[in-house]
C-alpha cells in the first residue's frame, strides 16, 4: 500500500461509501472493521467468528453499496500489508469510539470534514475512484 491509511480514516472511508451516517451504516462499518482486523495473514482466513457477523448484514451492507457506492474492480482498490494491518489493530481504538460512542450528528460532521478535505488533497480519489 502506497500511503499510510489510518484505522480512522479506513472507518471515515467505509462510511462514506455507505451513505449519511445512521445507527445502521455505523453498525454495518463496525461489523466490516472487527472482520478486517481479524484476518490472520499466516492462514490467509478472517475468524469464523467475524465472518459470520459480516455474513450476517450482508443484505444491508448491499442495499447500502447499491445506494450509494461506486462501481470498482479489484486493480482500483489498495490492498494492505501485514505492517498496515498491524498498525491499524493498534489504532482500532480511536476508531471503534467513533463507531460506538459518539453521537450520530457529530459523527456526520466529522465524516463530511473529512471526506472534504481528502478529496481536496488526492487521499479518497486513492481509495475510492470517483464517477
Amino acid at each position: 500500500m502506497t500511503g499510510k491509511l489510518t484505522a480512522l480514516e479506513l472507518v471515515l472511508t467505509f462510511l462514506t461509501m455507505l451513505g449519511p451516517a445512521t445507527k445502521e451504516s455505523l453498525a454495518a462499518v463496525c461489523v466490516l472493521f472487527e472482520a478486517l482486523l481479524s484476518y490472520d495473514y499466516e492462514t490467509g482466513k478472517f475468524e469464523k467468528c467475524a465472518a459470520n457477523k459480516v455474513t450476517g448484514v450482508m443484505g444491508h451492507l448491499i442495499e447500502m453499496a447499491v445506494l450509494y457506492g461506486v462501481q470498482c474492480n479489484a486493480k482500483q482498490l489498495e490492498k494492505l500489508g501485514l505492517n498496515d494491518l498491524d498498525r491499524m489493530r493498534d489504532e482500532a481504538v480511536e476508531a471503534m469510539m467513533v463507531l460506538t460512542f459518539k453521537p450520530l450528528d457529530e459523527v456526520q460532521n466529522m465524516l463530511a470534514a473529512w471526506a472534504e478535505q481528502a478529496v481536496k488533497d488526492g487521499r479518497y480519489q486513492s481509495r475510492v475512484p470517483c464517477g
